[in-house]
């Protein structure tokens, strides 16, 4: 960056010094941080000084006695004063040649889940990056932050629910044998931007990772209108009971068919299984460069209307009836491919064994950790 010149813009930022025992250090890493959490990302590095209009004048370093003490205190200082949390930041430090000074870049990606605002010295701001500078949101900057957040959230569910409705009716993307299905979506939140359109004949080796969550004998694939489909059975000879949609927007759609009376023991039963089955596909989308956030949806369509005993637990009295036709089970956000897929599926899981008449999954400890 100092021997190309690289200029400081919207996603990038140079500081000279940081203390945090420092209060305007701590202000200015704050701003910096929630700027570009409120725009698009970008990197903030420590330890160059700047000549004029933010051309890199030096790599000088700074001094941190404990790294990895300053690193959690800095993580600190960002999760406490920042609403909602800024949880998603990547925090490095580069040994300088030759010195006791270290170098620090802090990688901030554009979070789904703002705007943020920062907490400090009785104050509650909202920043926003414009040119190379953090400035604070004015109303219209809010208003607009605001409605893009409602308005991603309402897109999300509107695609949830029309496929929903859709396979409801088996209108399904390849002829489809049953009428009860269960259905999970991988869903990007930066899906629905026109500009976001995978690139299909340049992730070949990738599609061929793709497979049904049952694949049986073999499975079947190739491209269709929405994207790339892989399924059991063929269009001439027989039905499909399983298939995977990629859309070109980055949507993966697994949908399978089961028994109307067992398709909520097919969610609890296979918990382990569906994990690993997410966080299969979830490595796909990583590696054909989709970007996270990613909202995960698990669906039970056409859920028969029975009286169920349970093979968990015997119930001392009249076993539990589902009234639902449609079972959505709660949105799971993941915020980075690094958190824990099986913790975060935990409430999913949860509601799943409610529905079956339980007060929750047995395969979780008190901590909400898989066991």
């Amino acid at each position: 960056m100092v021997s190309d010149k690289v200029p400081e813009d919207y996603q990038l930022e140079y500081k000279s010094k940081l203390d945090l025992n420092n209060r305007d250090h701590k202000r200015n890493l704050l701003k910096t941080i929630s700027a570009f959490s409120n725009t698009s990302g970008g990197l903030l590095v420590y330890g160059i000084t700047e000549a004029e209009n933010g051309i890199p004048d030096e790599l000088k370093g700074i001094i941190w006695d404990n790294c990895d003490a300053n690193i959690r205190a800095l993580t600190s200082i960002i999760r406490d004063r920042s609403e909602p949390t800024i949880t998603i930041f990547e925090p490095h430090y580069f040994q300088l040649e030759n010195s006791d000074k270290i170098a620090l870049v802090i990688k901030v990606p554009k979070s789904w889940r703002g705007p943020h605002r920062v907490k400090m010295n009785g104050k509650e701001e909202f920043f926003i990056r414009i040119k190379n500078k953090s400035d604070p949101m004015s109303i219209e900057d809010l208003r607009t932050s605001f409605n893009l957040s409602e308005t991603l959230t309402h897109k999300i569910r509107r695609f949830r629910e029309n496929r929903i409705s859709e396979l409801y009716i088996n209108k399904t993307p390849v002829p489809f044998e049953g009428n009860s299905k269960l259905l999970i979506q991988l869903i990007p939140l930066n899906a629905f931007y026109p500009e976001i359109n995978i690139n299909l004949p340049l992730i070949t080796d990738h599609l061929n990772e793709l497979a049904p969550i049952n694949p049986g004998h073999g499975y079947n694939h190739g491209y269709n209108i929405d994207g790339y489909i892989v399924f059991t059975g063929n269009y001439r000879d027989r039905l499909s009971y399983s298939y995977l949609q990629l859309y070109r927007n980055g949507i993966i759609e697994i949908v399978e068919d089961c028994d109307p009376e067992s398709i909520i023991d097919r969610v609890i039963s296979d918990e382990r299984g569906i994990i690993d089955f997410i966080s299969k596909n979830l490595t796909i989308l990583k590696n054909i460069g989709v970007e996270a956030p990613i909202t995960i949806l698990i669906s039970l369509i056409n859920v028969k209307k029975v009286q169920r005993f349970s093979s968990h637990t015997i119930f001392r009295f009249r076993p539990p009836t589902i009234y639902n036709d449609i079972i959505n089970l709660p949105e799971v956000l993941l915020e980075s491919y690094d958190v824990s897929i099986a913790n975060s599926l935990k409430i999913a899981f949860d509601v799943a064994w409610n529905a079956a008449g339980h007060l929750k999954s047995p395969n979780y400890n008190n901590d909400g950790e898989r066991i």
